[in-house]
């Protein structure tokens, strides 16, 4: 049956040409929003609002017992920063979050007054329209060059903290490596000479010692080794110096706190045994990726020890700021929490005299 021989089709064209006269020159009528069905809210919209909730309520929760097991005292806002190098960090913070709050609150506004203001009434009839191509640019363009602002003020910060060339150098300087592993960390501090012995994955032993955690071999190799291992490093000729002693490895300082002095300069050099980890550490805004098989260097600087900054535990016992993991690296992620205490120059001079190997 074609369209005109269809029941009612003539009263159909009849309505769409007296509603828009348009469509009389082939042009596709006009649709009314108030032409369209309308569906109430649905139970499962309500019920996957109410999950969301309850998911925000646990998660708040959990972060909550969480704070209670950090070393450092919690606060309801940002703890305080001691390394002055990263205080352009919370200027960008206080910046950022001061403008995304001016803008929530700017939308929320709208959202009320177009609630208010655009709400149904009886009679009135809703219109499409395609937009405002000059609106749309703006609410571009402006974000655009706000967020490129961000990025060239937030770059000297930047490089301050990560760009190697302007790393802190000079005999003054503390040197320190990092060491991740599920779920804990370890650190290493060069002895009287000034260097780093050699570390291999070959001479790492789980015995809970961290300088043989970390395959630090302080032993001659051809008294830990078993007969077969021995053989068959010999017969591999880039592996035949693994069967060498280091003599620079013998004052190595490996343990699984850290220690520095305060207003010294310190030079990490971070890298994961496993998987990937992220050293971070709260009171100084420092953050970076420990990644295995490569070594990412940062470096940090504290202007007040830790007694200074946090208090004490008990007298003469400083509060540790806490050094977190902020990278989820496995079931027992919420665990692998380390200590970091910044002492005295003869405070520090000392804890190196007391954890030198024997």
């Amino acid at each position: 049956m074609r369209q005109r021989d269809r029941p009612g089709a003539g009263s159909e064209v009849n309505r769409w040409t007296r509603s828009s006269p348009g469509a009389l020159a082939g042009r596709r009528p006009a649709v009314r929003m108030s032409d369209l069905p309308m569906r109430p809210t649905s139970c499962r919209s309500i019920a996957l609002a109410v999950t969301m909730l309850l998911v925000a309520i646990a998660d708040r929760a959990t972060a909550s017992v969480l704070a209670q097991q950090t070393f450092a005292p919690t606060t309801s806002w940002r703890p305080p920063n001691v390394f002055p190098g990263s205080r352009g960090i919370d200027g960008m913070f206080d910046f950022i979050l001061a403008l995304t709050g001016a803008v929530l609150a700017g939308v929320l506004i709208c959202l009320v007054v177009f609630l208010i203001r655009y709400r149904h009434r009886p009679g009135r009839r809703a219109v499409y329209t395609h937009g405002n191509p000059r609106l749309e640019i703006a609410w571009t363009v402006i974000p655009a060059v706000i967020m490129a602002l961000i990025a060239a003020f937030s770059q000297r910060t930047w490089s301050q903290l990560k760009d190697p060339a302007q790393l802190p150098s000079g005999p003054d300087v503390v040197k320190v490596e990092v060491w991740a592993r599920q779920f804990q960390w370890f650190f290493r501090y060069p002895g009287a000479d000034d260097t780093f012995g050699r570390t291999h994955l070959l001479w790492r032993r789980n015995t809970g010692i961290p300088a043989e955690e970390i395959g630090l071999m302080r032993d001659d190799p051809l008294d830990v080794f078993e007969p077969e291992q021995i053989e068959a490093i010999r017969a591999d000729p880039q592996r035949r110096h693994l069967l060498e002693p280091d003599p620079a490895a013998a004052d190595d300082i490996v343990t699984s706190i850290m220690v520095i002095p305060v207003n010294r300069d310190v030079v990490f050099n971070l890298t994961s045994l496993d998987v990937l980890h992220s050293f971070y550490v709260p009171h100084m805004r420092i953050k970076q990726d420990a990644v295995p098989g490569l070594t990412s260097r940062v470096w940090i600087r504290s202007d007040r020890t830790s007694i200074e900054a946090i208090g004490q535990s008990a007298p003469m016992t400083a509060k540790p700021f806490d050094i977190v993991c902020a990278e989820l690296c496995g079931a027992n992620h919420y665990k692998m929490r380390g200590q970091l205490f910044v002492v005295t120059g003869d405070q520090f001079k000392g804890w190196l005299r007391n954890n030198a190997p024997e």
